[in-house]
């Protein structure tokens, strides 16, 4: 084995995490390494991949090791942090309340945790053997931003896993991690509205938000002082973590554009424990990082400012097309009077008349945005806890309706979608363009995006193969031929099938290398990992396997 002698001691000159052997049928071991000459002990993985063998080690301090966080160490912290330390205790499925996202620790997806736990009165939790999973193990309930720098110094110090969450309101479990210490910033609740507000690249209201504001709270600060601001569909979702930094999906895009064309100035707390200032002109690179390239990948973000716009009357149509299955719920038209929407979707009743489908709408105008918001979006149920299927979804862009042989081939592939997945949302959105291009990191399939497909994949069989075989169902079958017929399209990280194939440019386009350099000038060392995030080739969740897709409940290795 190279230098590597295989046996229950490994010897090594050279210890190297990334070493490959060309070995075949060799189980998954875990053995010691050590090195007669004086080299570092560590702990090994062995992972057997088909007819390779490829030799991890664990760089991230888990419980049970000796710089782990032991009582004294926890009880100075807390000190510190003055009593803002947390353990994080996981609660069963059926235990998960309307507001999940003001518990310390859940996330919006249990599968991603590994369901060590899931259904209290049978398995794990019946006998007695419940583990703590992929949740991470402390939480610091964050009010300041000192607290913030102390947990970043410490995690850095220690080589502890560090995850960064608000709502947990992620389809893939980025904010969760084995072993972790979170940085719950769900208490960061500042709205503050400025009516002139003046900067190098922008002059006019603005709002400066805390980063545990969430979607209802920002909108309802909008709808008091009169304004419009973007944030998300779904009311619950944290605003500047995850969903601004992923790009931003609103329904006021079309309007102004996606949330991260919003951003002013973030204030963050870096890898090294610096907070700082970013925006257009001042570290203009992580500026342009942070809005775009994914959240819990660079920095922690503690506040933003971010532009208020005019109100905007909105009005909205509901109607079913022949049978339940198929509704428009609802027809969201900014900007427009009964009037105008009647006029715009004529062509279509008419259209369907032709056919016999009657559609029968309900139509209602609001004179501003939040009203229109609460009517619709805010009365659906957002809270989670059981894991019955697996989302994924993909851009669909405008070159794609170019053509009349091009829209047949869409449809057909949208139709694949349709017949093979449990349920379809489709979002016919293109964001606003805006006066200055290249300053963000936004997904450049966001920018010439007519729809955005969200498709959820059910499964049945709650075993790991079961989770697996409905993982590729989804992957191959249900999304494959839309990737094929989209080749300039992409994916929205924050709803992203965890499997996604050729995530990098699905997710960021053009824009990877210049985010990849990025990455590795402010966080060399990875202490800001996530799935899928820039610059995590070479690193995985060497997970256990019980539920047989990617989960968070494993050590976080260089592979």
């Amino acid at each position: 084995m190279s230098d590597w002698v295989a046996s229950g001691t490994f010897t090594a000159e050279d210890p190297r995490p990334c070493t490959r052997h060309s070995m075949r049928h060799l189980a998954q071991s875990e053995r010691t390494y050590s090195n007669p000459g004086g080299a570092q002990r560590g702990h090994a993985t062995l992972l057997s991949l088909t007819s390779s063998l490829v030799l991890v080690i664990h760089p991230k301090t888990m419980p049970g090791d000796l710089l782990y966080l032991g009582k004294i160490t926890r009880r100075v912290f807390d000190l510190l942090l003055g009593g803002a330390l947390e353990k994080i205790v996981p609660i069963g499925s059926p235990c998960y309340k309307k507001s999940y996202y003001n518990d310390n620790g859940t996330l919006m997806n249990p599968l991603y945790y590994g369901m060590t736990c899931p259904i209290p009165a049978s398995g794990n939790y019946a006998n007695g053997t419940c583990t703590q999973g992929g949740y991470a193990e402390f939480a610091v309930k964050v009010s300041n931003i000192a607290q913030i720098q102390l947990a970043v110094n410490l995690a850095r110090t220690l080589n502890l896993r560090l995850v960064v969450r608000n709502t947990g309101h992620d389809y893939n479990g980025r904010s969760v991690g084995k072993g972790a210490l979170s940085i719950w910033t769900h208490g960061l609740k500042e709205i503050k509205y400025v009516k002139n507000y003046k900067s190098p690249t922008y002059n006019g209201p603005v709002f400066k938000v805390g980063s545990g504001v969430q979607s209802f709270e920002l909108y309802q600060a909008a709808g008091k002082y009169g304004v419009s601001t973007v944030a998300g569909i779904c009311p619950t979702v944290g605003v500047f973590g995850g969903y601004s930094t992923g790009g931003g999906h609103s329904p006021l895009m079309q309007l102004f554009g996606v949330d991260a064309d919003q951003v002013i100035a973030l204030e963050v707390v870096l890898a090294s424990g610096r907070f700082v200032t970013a925006t257009p002109s001042v570290n203009s690179d992580l500026y342009l990082a942070m809005l775009g390239g994914g959240g819990g990948t660079f920095r922690i973000i503690t506040s933003a400012v971010v532009k208020v716009h005019r109100k905007v009357p909105v009005t909205v149509s509901t109607w079913t097309l022949m049978t339940s299955e198929i509704s428009m719920a609802p027809f969201f038209a900014t900007d427009k009077t009964v009037a105008e929407y009647e006029v715009l979707m004529k062509p279509l009743f008419d259209k369907c008349a032709s056919f016999g489908i009657q559609l029968t709408a309900n139509t209602t105008h609001y004179d501003s945005f939040y009203p229109a918001c609460q009517a619709t979006f805010g009365p659906s149920n957002y809270n989670v806890g059981g894991a019955g299927a697996i989302p994924g979804n993909r851009l669909v862009p405008s070159d794609n309706w170019a053509s009349s042989e091009m829209r047949g081939k869409t449809f057909a592939a949208v139709q694949n979608t349709i017949e093979n997945a449990l349920l379809v949302l489709i979002y016919h959105q293109r964001p606003a363009e805006q006066e200055k291009e290249g300053i963000n990191s936004v997904n450049p399939a966001f920018r010439n995006e007519e729809s955005m497909i969200v498709a959820i994949n059910a499964v049945s069989d709650l075993t790991a193969a079961g989770w697996k075989a409905g993982s590729e169902q989804l992957t191959i079958k249900v999304l494959g031929p839309l990737r094929e017929v989209t080749p300039t399209g992409g994916s929205y990280g924050k709803e992203a099938d965890i499997a996604e194939t050729d995530w990098q440019k699905a997710f960021w386009g053009a824009n990877y290398p210049r985010l990849q350099q990025i990455k590795q000038k402010y966080d060399p060392g990875m202490l800001f990992y996530v799935h899928h995030g820039v610059g995590t080739e070479g690193w995985a969740i060497i997970e256990n396997g019980n539920v047989g897709v990617q989960s968070t409940d494993g050590p976080l290795c260089r592979v």
